[in-house]
């Protein structure tokens, strides 16, 4: 095993006071490709509209019904980055994604309206959860270290480096079936 991926999800451990309600963000396509069952799947030339649709059916169904139990919420290293979601909820409910991925310090989507979907789910599921370090964030590009002896990471908020991001922590590879809810988020809308 690469010694880098051995050394993820080894940071402080989390704020006993952090929020136990957790959210993840990732593209629809993505979770189409990665999580839900094969007879869920979008048709895989669907266009922007009809993603968008299809993303509005399958949250509405409801995670239990669409997501592969034993799938694994994951990024691209073997640990995910989640948010407290009370901190990312204003952004999802104004419908503001782009607005929303800077917040999160994520980069622009490879397609400028693509459809996202916020995954919720409780901190107690995903099993212990730690300060991201920079082993965690690879090579990402927005990546920002928690201050010394902080018992959670904040995003680098893209949109108004000023102010702190959401709080952030890292988890390791999840099972798809402790997803409690999804909301579908079109990519278009407020900046």
């Amino acid at each position: 095993m690469n010694e880098a991926l051995r050394l993820t999800c080894q940071g402080l451990p989390a704020d006993p006071a952090f929020p136990e309600a957790l959210c993840r963000l990732c593209l629809a396509q993505d979770m189409a490709d990665w999580l839900v069952q094969p007879d869920q799947a979008p048709v895989s030339d669907a266009g922007e509209d009809e993603l968008l649709r299809w993303t509005e059916r399958v949250c509405a169904l409801g995670p239990q019904k669409v997501l592969r139990g034993e799938a694994v919420v994951r990024g691209c290293l073997p640990l995910a980055f989640v948010a407290a979601q009370e901190d990312v909820m204003p952004f999802a409910a104004q419908g503001a994604i782009v607005r929303l991925r800077h917040f999160l310090g994520l980069a622009d989507p490879r397609f400028p309206g693509e459809p996202h979907v916020l995954m919720e789910f409780r901190r107690a599921d995903t099993g212990p959860a730690a300060v991201p370090t920079a082993f965690d964030a690879g090579d990402h590009l927005y990546f920002r270290p928690a201050p010394r002896g902080a018992g959670y990471g904040r995003t680098l908020d893209r949109g108004d480096p000023a102010e702190a991001g959401s709080r952030e922590l890292v988890v390791h590879p999840f099972a798809a079936r402790w997803v409690s809810r999804m909301v579908p988020l079109p990519g278009r809308g407020q900046p």
